[in-house]
C-alpha cells in the first residue's frame, strides 16, 4: 500500500535479502535505474555476507549499464567476489577493462579464487596458460560429481577439447560445447535465452567465445598437447567406471561421448595407444551392452570408426 517507500522501510528495518530485492525490483520494474542502483548498493551493505549478496551486486551492475556508466566491470568483479560463481567470473572478465585482457584479468582473479571452486579454478589456469596445472585438476577430479560447480570436468574437458582441435579438422561434440555453456547458466538465466524472459538482463559470454579470443596468446607445446589428452584419458576412464559402477543408466551417453572424444582429438601419433585404450575399457565392460550402443552411437556422431 505504500509502494516503493513502503518498501524500502521495510528492507532497511528487517535486512531481509527478500525485502531488499522486492525493493530493489519495485524501481527497476518502474524504470527508475538511477534509483535502482542506489538500492541495489545499499541493500548489499544491508545483507552483509549473505548469500543473497552477489544477487544483489548483479542488480547493481545491471543498472549501472543501462545508465551507461563506466564502472560496470568494477561492479560486475565486485559481484563475483561477493558470491564467486563460474557466471559471474566469465562476465567479469569479458567486460575487462580495455587495458586489460581475459589473461590479465585471470592472473587477478585466481589469488582470489576460491580453492574448491573446480570449475572456475580450472577455466583460470587454462586463461593464464597454466595448461599442465589445468590438465592435473581434470586427471585428479573424481567420476563422479559432475554436475557440481566445484568439479571441473564440464568446463575443462570441452575446453582442451578446443584447444586440441583449433587448426585441424578434428570434429568436437556439441554435446561437450553445450556442456560447456550450460555450466554458467542457472534456471533463471535459461529461461531469459529462452525467450521467455523480457526484462533488461546482464548478458552471459560464451565461454567457447572466450578461449577463442585468448587463444592466440596461449603457446601450447608437444608437452601441453600430451598433457590435456591424458588428462581427458584419465577424466574418461574415471567417469566410465563410476557410472558402470554405480548403474548411471542415463549417464551412459555421456561417459561414451568422453571416450569417443578422446580418439577423435588424439594427434596421429597416439591414434594406436588411444584405439588399444577404449578396447580395453570395451573388454573390461564387454556385458555392458547397452554402455556398448551408446558407445557405439557416440563414435557414429564424430564420424570415427567404431571397432565393435
Amino acid at each position: 500500500m505504500e509502494g516503493v517507500d513502503g518498501l524500502e522501510r521495510i528492507a532497511r528495518k528487517t535486512k531481509r535479502p527478500q525485502a531488499c530485492l522486492a525493493w530493489c525490483a519495485a524501481l527497476v520494474d518502474r524504470g527508475d535505474w538511477a534509483g535502482a542502483l542506489s538500492a541495489y548498493d545499499t541493500a548489499a551493505k544491508l545483507v552483509g555476507e549473505s548469500p543473497w549478496r552477489g544477487e544483489l551486486l548483479d542488480g547493481a551492475a545491471l543498472a549501472a549499464q543501462q545508465l551507461g556508466r563506466p564502472d560496470v566491470g568494477p561492479r560486475l568483479e565486485a559481484a563475483w567476489l561477493g558470491a564467486p560463481t563460474l557466471m559471474r567470473l566469465v562476465r567479469w572478465l569479458v567486460a575487462a577493462h580495455p587495458s586489460r585482457t581475459p589473461a590479465i584479468q585471470a592472473k587477478k582473479a585466481l589469488r582470489r579464487c576460491p580453492k574448491t571452486a573446480g570449475r572456475q579454478l580450472g577455466l583460470l589456469r587454462v586463461l593464464v596458460g597454466d595448461l599442465d596445472a589445468a590438465a592435473k585438476l581434470l586427471a585428479e577430479a573424481p567420476g563422479l560429481g559432475w554436475s557440481s560447480a566445484d568439479h571441473p570436468g564440464h568446463v575443462l574437458f570441452p575446453v582442451f577439447a578446443i584447444l586440441l582441435a583449433d587448426r585441424t579438422s578434428r570434429k568436437i561434440s556439441a554435446t561437450l560445447l553445450a556442456n560447456l555453456e550450460s555450466t554458467c547458466l542457472d534456471p533463471v538465466e535459461m529461461l531469459r535465452r529462452d525467450g521467455v524472459e523480457t526484462k533488461p538482463a546482464l548478458t552471459m559470454p560464451p565461454i567457447g567465445a572466450l578461449i577463442d579470443d585468448v587463444r592466440p596468446e596461449l603457446t601450447l607445446e608437444t608437452t601441453d598437447r600430451d598433457a590435456m589428452l591424458d588428462a581427458m584419458r584419465a577424466a574418461a576412464e574415471k567417469r566410465v567406471e563410476a557410472i558402470l559402477g554405480h548403474s548411471r543408466r542415463r549417464h551412459y551417453g555421456h561417459a561414451a561421448m568422453l571416450v569417443a572424444s578422446c580418439l577423435a582429438l588424439a594427434p596421429r601419433n597416439r591414434e594406436e595407444t588411444t584405439s588399444a585404450w577404449i578396447a580395453q575399457l570395451r573388454a573390461a565392460h564387454s556385458r555392458r551392452h547397452a554402455f556398448k550402443e551408446e558407445l557405439r552411437a557416440a563414435f557414429n556422431s564424430l564420424g570415427l570408426h567404431s571397432a565393435d
